[in-house]
């Protein structure tokens, strides 16, 4: 089963490859519907097909907007460009835009969650139009994916974790009403998920009334398999680094275990670093029952579990970690290291040093300093900084694995 990553700049893409995904899905600067993320221009793209390629990691680009006329006008060029590039297929929602596709390039073609497939009929409908894959709508249940696998013998790919709209498979305007962007061409800002005030004359009552509950279908997995399901897809290409690292290992880590038939602890650091994530609470959305009241959201779960940095690299006359902070950190803060392929280390700085070999108590972000070198690390590692709200004795189970003494004997490279 392929496992599907977002990346929405070079950074991501690089990370989601190193925790472990088959593939990943990125856009242009045009023809997407998510254009507030930084996205790859055109020389970023060749860069991106040829760095997937050399990993023998898929690379899917999204053109699924749904374009005015006057949009269309430049895809034909665009398409050109990009059919010189490694590139393994574009996920399409607009029957404009396959047709162009098809003119254009020799790409496989990913029928988008925005055409809201749901049946098998209208499946069957797309692979006659030569789609090579039906990324199927986000109300559809694993029952009738399998149905859908089956009768119309395509691939199919299902989202399992990340945010969800309130909207059938996306299709939602508000964005255009309240802040005048098109949500389907690429404006939307989320705006079911702001919090809004209900007043009548008597009452004002103030919460998050529009927003689902982010998907999380890690439990599900064997389900997945059993129903043939091809591809699981994350969402968040506007999401942080750190999501990007701890969704992606969390998965690959579940996957391997039920491919590789081995123990599958529930509880283990990084299938419950999914929770120590920011998130608006949990559902499993349509995929088992239809989703009801239960999978409203009441607002962020906000664990406080920054992102720390990532490592650079290691001071070769010291064998000391390079380590580039992303958010302030003080001395003494725990930091879960998210190790690919390993567990996760969890440590304490009791230093911190500058580049000018200096002690530091507290460092902001944007500064490059030194910490103890510890088993496993390596270059593009992330770390997050742990929230004193955070489950006691499985931190300091991991700490008593990972002493300073530990820390220090370690003379393994970067």
């Amino acid at each position: 089963m392929e496992l599907l990553a977002p990346a929405g700049n070079f950074e991501k893409l690089q990370i989601v490859i190193k925790y472990g995904a088959n593939a990943v899905y990125l856009s242009g600067t045009e023809f997407s519907l998510r254009s507030g993320s930084d996205n790859f221009n055109l020389v970023q793209l060749e860069q991106a097909a040829l760095y997937c390629q050399e990993r023998g990691v898929k690379l899917y680009l999204t053109l699924n907007a749904f374009p005015l006329a006057k949009d269309l006008v430049a895809l034909p060029k665009f398409l050109t460009y990009l059919a010189k590039l490694p590139i393994n297929a574009v996920i399409c929602a607009d029957l404009a835009i396959i047709e162009l596709v098809k003119e254009y390039s020799s790409f496989d073609i990913h029928v988008s969650t925005q055409a809201s497939l749901l049946n098998w009929q209208q499946a069957l409908v797309y692979k006659e139009i030569g789609a090579k894959r039906l990324i199927l709508a986000r109300e559809t249940s694993l029952l009738d994916a399998s149905l859908i696998r089956q009768k119309a013998d395509i691939e199919v790919e299902l989202f399992c974790h990340g945010a969800m709209c309130s909207a059938l498979s996306g299709h939602c305007v508000l964005s255009n009403y309240q802040n005048g962007r098109d949500s389907n061409r690429g404006g939307c800002i989320q705006n079911c998920r702001h919090k809004y005030k209900i007043i009548d004359q008597e009452n004002e009552e103030q919460s998050f009334y529009l927003g689902s509950k982010d998907l999380n279908a890690i439990d599900l997995l064997p389900k997945f398999i059993e129903s043939n399901i091809d591809s699981i897809k994350i969402e968040g290409r506007m999401k942080s680094p750190l999501y990007a690292a701890v969704v992606i290992k969390a998965y690959r880590t579940r996957l391997d275990e039920l491919i590789n038939k081995g123990d599958q602890d529930n509880n283990d650091l990084e299938v419950n670093g999914l929770h120590k994530l920011n998130h608006r609470g949990y559902t499993t959305g349509f995929l088992t029952n239809q989703a009801d009241l239960t999978s409203m959201s009441q607002g962020t779960n906000q664990t406080r579990n920054l992102y720390a940095g990532v490592i650079l690299g290691e001071d070769e006359q010291t064998n000391e970690i390079l380590f580039l902070v992303a958010n302030k950190i003080i001395i003494n803060d725990r930091l879960e290291f998210i190790i690919p392929s390993a567990k996760n280390k969890i440590l304490r700085l009791e230093k911190i040093i500058s580049l000018e070999n200096k002690s530091m108590t507290k460092v902001n972000s944007g500064r490059i300093i030194k910490i103890p070198h510890f088993t496993g690390a390596s270059a593009n590692t992330l770390a997050m900084i742990i929230s004193p709200q955070a489950d006691s004795d499985k931190i300091n189970a991991a700490l008593n694995c990972n002493t300073s003494s530990d820390i220090n004997k370690s003379t393994s490279p970067l």
